[in-house]
């Protein structure tokens, strides 16, 4: 059998796990097709030297090739025990492909020098093995998003290198080759795996909720998405409005008569829940998870799953949205409810003005939108002052990259001070989140859009969903590294 070698490499320079890039790579280059997907057709690395080195410290070189790195190249291994790998470029990684309707696109990126030990040495026979790059499948014929424009310049720290990096990065790993095909099978990578990095490594994930009892999750920035979609429904009691991030993993909250909840320690694998209590709208974590909803409910909890009511609900406002920050929760809704606490308990309650339907905080700032495209801005939660409203109704609203986006009836908004916004035509959605370089919106008929810059919206294909309520992203400690 033919051990196969994936390798994993950081864009931005710098070390990362077991894996370190020497010295400081150039700057990146691209010219871009105007649409914001690309089909990679080649990943080209040339090589001038890659040199293996012995457990004995002998080293033995091959020079002068190319390496393909879309699908894998097979390279011929000195047999013996060998303790690390090193990578001269003679040129940058280049990327080519296509963008949609068919426009040209290129990449190229200076890694310099890549140094990868081997711990523990791997012993080889002298077989091929396949050379790739990243985590397991980031070139497998799959789309890589390039929000930029064309012929431009950026440098490795920009959105760009980030996106890049987050697609390179997370371990390397020695797998065998059973079928003896010279290539890396989706189960020879589940079950295979001889030897990784040990972590523990950072694992990234989206998770979306909506009507039916809909909860997904996504590992790869939204590209491919797992879970419960049961399937399209007018019950109210299986809508699930909205999902949040914290210590204890992903709750998302729901119902109508009876609140459901559902909990998830990584957004791809779902436990349900309900209580007694009038339904929930929305959820966010503070200092513990705090979520909001009919007959002025207000609830707090620690796990998601064991709710206490908060002091004073009064039994008539439905609040639609739940932000945190400088230390304290806001909750807004009908009737222009505004509602503030320190501890998700204890509340003040204002109103008035057309209904409030997202919120967020971000730079000092809570930012409250909705009906009309209402927009109040704070900076403590008790004192608002009414903007310029957007002329249409926004459904959903996150801070991200130094600026608030907003998302809702016929396309999008950005802001830097939630005080002048700029829109972007395009469908309907209903919420959005920011994590891992990139912000992630959901909307009608499971719809799911992913931007680099929160103007720029590319259309994930996915196969059709329930319509999608809320999403979330998560970051956490994985071991595994999968």
């Amino acid at each position: 059998m033919r051990p196969l070698l994936l390798l994993g490499l950081i864009a931005c320079g710098g070390t990362g796990d077991n894996i370190t890039i020497v010295g400081n790579p150039g700057e990146m280059s691209a010219r871009i097709a105007p649409a914001s997907f690309a089909v990679l057709t080649e990943v080209l690395q040339p090589v001038d030297t890659l040199r293996w080195t012995h457990c004995d410290g002998e080293l033995v070189e091959q020079n002068d090739l190319d390496l393909d790195l879309l699908y894998g190249q097979g390279l011929r291994v000195p047999a013996g025990c060998v303790s690390a790998l090193t990578w001269i470029p003679s040129a940058p990684l280049t990327l080519t492909g296509s963008g949609s309707p068919g426009a040209a696109m290129s990449l190229s990126l200076d890694l310099g020098t890549v140094e990868l030990p081997l711990d523990p040495p791997i012993e080889v026979d002298g077989d091929r093995f396949v050379l790739e790059v990243g985590h397991i499948g980031w070139l497998d014929g799959r789309y890589l998003q390039l929000d930029l424009g064309p012929d431009i310049t950026v440098d490795p720290s920009d959105a760009l290198a980030m996106a890049l990096a987050d697609r390179m990065s997370n371990g390397h790993g020695l797998f065998t080759d059973s079928d003896e095909d010279g290539e890396l099978s989706a189960t020879e990578r589940d079950t295979e795996r001889l030897s990784r990095p040990e972590g523990p490594f950072t694992a990234h994930r989206l998770a979306a909720v909506g009507q039916g009892l809909a909860a997904l999750g996504s590992k790869d920035g939204g590209l491919d998405w797992v879970g419960s979609a049961p399937g399209q429904t007018t019950d109210p009691e299986q809508d699930v409005h909205a999902v949040a991030f914290g210590p204890q993993g992903f709750v998302a909250v729901g119902g109508a008569a009876q609140a459901v909840f559902l909990t998830s320690a990584d957004g791809l694998a779902w436990t349900d829940g309900q209580d007694a209590g009038p339904g929930l709208q929305a959820v966010v974590h503070g200092d513990r998870y705090l979520a909001v909803g009919l007959a002025g409910r207000r609830s707090f909890s620690t796990t998601g799953l064991s709710w206490t009511d908060a002091t004073g609900n009064d039994g008539v406002t439905t609040y639609r949205a739940v932000a945190y920050g400088g230390g304290r929760y806001v909750a807004v809704g009908d009737g222009g409810a505004r509602s503030t606490s320190a501890d998700g308990d204890v509340w003040t309650d204002q109103a008035g003005g057309d209904d409030l339907l997202a919120a967020t905080y971000g730079a000092g700032t809570f930012v409250a939108m909705g009906v009309g495209g209402r927009v109040l801005t704070s900076a403590d939660g008790s004192g608002w002052t009414e903007r310029t409203a957007l002329g249409t109704t926004v459904r959903g609203v996150t801070f991200g990259s130094g600026q608030f986006v907003a998302v809702g009836d016929g396309g999008s908004w950005t802001s830097a001070d939630g005080v002048a916004w700029v829109a972007t035509a395009g469908d309907d959605l209903t919420a959005v989140t920011y994590g891992a370089g990139a912000f992630s919106a959901v909307g009608a008929d499971g719809t799911r859009y992913r931007s680099l810059d929160g103007s720029l919206w590319s259309p994930i294909d996915t196969p059709a969903s329930p319509r999608l309520l809320g999403v979330a992203y998560g970051s956490f400690s994985d071991p595994a590294g999968d």
